[in-house]
């Protein structure tokens, strides 16, 4: 189907005769019809290239434009050109653009003999043009010896006479857009600016409303970007959730973002985007609120072949008069809890919950009216069990917490791990009791394992007792911040276990108790002598923990395990690390004298 220029390359209108002198008698006109490019163009004008293509391309992708340029090659001037616009194919859609990027007209608006104008043409890849097509053009022209006309309306003037035809096909420009379903999975790509967002510590706010106190805590915001690093645009999607914060830390959501709900938002190639997430609010209780921010990204056409998706993780502290709550659950009926201050804690006594500064510690203490029939069968830390004692330490408190003792006849109902020390350790647990050097919160599961952490704390007691005092500073490790641990590793007595990590929850093995407690006696100023372990599983242990294992050998501050073994990987028993941590006092105290 034939189209008419509407405007410059749309319209190239040619003014002033030239046919030869007496073709064209006054008031009359001269229809040449159709005429063949090259017949077009012996009349005084050249298009270049005539044909052109997009090739393929994809939806939403940005081709390198075209460029089509008209020359004036005849004496006189020609008229009637205009500015930007469409060009249409056959099937009446627009996906080509054009516009003059070069060149200029004469005053009169005409473009002079010699000169040129070059137009770009730009290909518009939105999905309403997914398809092929070709785009042809009819240049219309009007030869006038003595008027000049314009194309007006859509059609074409003739002044008093003159001659006027067409040449179709005058430019041609091939295309074919693909929807982008037919992009091979993987193409799609993206950078996100941050991996993870936190909003770090904050303290409460208090004010008054209707009578009621509220706690308040800012909301704050920090800013995520998302690039698009692919070929071809990509829909966002983001949705933010706090499910661990609902409920724990608060009873509706605690993040939030600026990012619109309702609908995804287009990313083009290169284009970066940023939205906004907030935290806080109020009545939110103490603790850490956790959520996160999850981004999805897909072609509009092909979601379940091109998508990628993210999370980020958000977290934000918050604290009550710069601390936490430790609230008690534990049923009173048949006795008492009290911190260590004599406060009864119980859960009606209006004070179950303790206001527990950041990194102070708080101990309970149970006691059963009947003490000759019942006990601490267990006690509840955040709902897990960690066995039965009369009492119980949260130390460096960094969270809110709930503790619940649980009362039960003591002969009918046995707590994990044994509440009392064995009879070959118990001597030496007493006595690390009344010297201060096992605190409360290590006097129960004496046959348990113990862990990294808690061994720290009876190596820190020994060594604040021999040394006094020494002042943490800051925890060298990222999955810990205890102050026992944070001296010890200053004084070089313990290593972490790689990447900042110390692991305070892991098991201690045996060898891993022998390394420390060498270290443990230099920094008291009690070095024990180098000697070789003699145990038939020498072999097994660990290069580093060699001499430190012979040097307990010949001290007597460990033994083996029986036959002979000294078994390195082996679990270590709080009674047992109890026993040689007041092994190494006396070894000390008869070394310095005290």
């Amino acid at each position: 189907m034939k189209k008419r220029f509407l405007s410059l390359l749309l319209s190239l209108v040619m003014v002033m005769a030239l046919l030869p002198a007496g073709a064209l008698a006054a008031g009359s006109t001269v229809e040449l019809g159709d005429l063949s490019i090259t017949e077009g163009e012996s009349y005084g004008f050249t298009v270049s290239p005539h044909r052109l293509s997009f090739d393929t391309c994809f939806v939403g992708e940005d081709p390198e434009p075209l460029y089509v340029t008209l020359t004036n090659t005849g004496d006189t001037s020609l008229d009637d050109f205009g500015g930007d616009g469409y060009l249409m194919p056959d099937n009446k859609s627009n996906p080509v653009r054009w516009k003059l990027v070069e060149g200029k007209l004469n005053s009169n608006g005409e473009l002079d003999p010699g000169e040129s104008l070059t137009y770009e043409l730009t290909l518009n890849t939105s999905e309403h043009y997914v398809g092929s097509g070709t785009v042809s053009y009819e240049g219309q022209f009007v030869l006038n010896s003595h008027a000049v006309t314009s194309i007006t309306g859509g059609g074409f003037g003739v002044g008093k006479g003159g001659t006027f035809g067409s040449v179709p096909g005058v430019v041609t420009v091939d295309y074919e857009i693909k929807p982008l379903s037919e992009v091979k999975g993987g193409d799609i790509a993206w950078e996100i600016g941050t991996e993870s967002v936190d909003f770090g510590t904050h303290d409460d706010t208090e004010y008054v409303n209707a009578g009621r106190l509220i706690h308040w805590y800012p909301r704050e915001t920090k800013t995520i970007s998302v690039t698009n690093k692919g070929k071809f645009p990509f829909l966002l999607e983001v949705t933010v959730s706090d499910d661990e914060a609902t409920g724990e830390i608060c009873s509706y959501s605690v993040f939030g973002t600026t990012f619109p709900k309702s609908y995804a938002k287009t990313v083009k190639p290169g284009e970066t985007v940023t939205f906004e997430v907030s935290a806080g609010g109020t009545q939110i209780r103490p603790g850490i609120a956790r959520g996160e921010v999850k981004l999805t990204a897909y072609y509009e056409d092909s979601k379940e072949k091109n998508t990628l998706t993210a999370t980020i993780p958000l977290t934000s502290k918050y604290l009550h008069l710069g601390g936490y709550y430790v609230r008690n659950l534990s049923d009173n009926s048949y006795g008492t809890v009290k911190d260590s201050d004599g406060v009864d804690r119980g859960p009606y006594s209006g004070k179950s919950s303790a206001e527990v500064k950041e990194g102070d510690s708080i101990t309970f203490v149970m006691t059963p009216y009947d003490p000759k029939n019942y006990t601490v069968v267990d006690i509840l830390v955040d709902g897990k069990s960690v066995g039965g004692a009369n009492t119980y330490t949260f130390p460096n408190v960094q969270e809110s917490h709930t503790f619940e003792a649980v009362f039960g006849p003591g002969t009918d109902i046995k707590a994990p791990g044994a509440a009392e020390p064995a009879a070959w350790a118990k001597a030496a647990v007493d006595r690390g009791i009344e010297l201060g050097i096992i605190p409360a919160e290590l006097q129960s599961g004496y046959d348990q394992p113990i862990t990294r952490r808690d061994f720290c704390v009876l190596a820190d007691k020994l060594y604040c007792s021999k040394a006094g005092d020494l002042a943490a500073g800051t925890s060298p490790f990222t999955d810990v911040n205890d102050e026992a641990v944070t001296r010890m590793a200053k004084l070089e007595v313990v290593n972490g276990v790689g990447d900042d990590l110390f692991a305070p929850d892991d098991p201690l093995t045996r060898e891993q108790a022998a390394a420390i407690l060498s270290r443990l006696a230099n920094v008291i100023e009690s070095p024990l002598g180098d000697a070789e372990p003699t145990f038939d599983d020498n072999a097994d242990v660990s290069g580093w923990a060699r001499a430190a294992v012979g040097q307990m050998q010949a001290s007597g501050i460990m033994a083996g395990t029986g036959n002979n073994q000294f078994s390195p990987q082996g679990t270590y028993t709080r009674e047992q690390s109890m026993v040689t941590i007041m092994r190494l006092y006396d070894i000390a105290a008869e070394k310095l004298g005290g």
